[in-house]
């Protein structure tokens, strides 16, 4: 995504953002984020239904001035 979008100005106070991100842990492993398309289906277990549900993964940016937090859900493509 850095390569998309080289310089990114605060939405709240116009400083400049740096790219990062929001792990989820589960346990000591740190996994991305990911957004889900539709709402909360319950699933076997008080677990959610997600294997047929289009997912993509969550980027944040954050603004270095302010502290800003902005999101956007992309599809992944890892970097070489």
């Amino acid at each position: 995504m850095a390569e998309e979008v080289l310089k990114k100005s605060c939405l709240k106070c116009g400083g400049e953002m740096e790219e990062g991100l929001l792990p989820d842990y589960i346990g000591a492993f740190g996994i991305m984020p990911v957004w889900v398309k539709g709402g909360p289906e319950k699933g076997t277990f008080s677990s959610l239904k997600l294997a047929s549900r289009k997912k993509l993964r969550v980027f944040t940016w954050r603004c270095i001035k302010c502290g800003f937090l902005e999101s956007y859900a992309h599809d992944w493509k890892p970097r070489r």
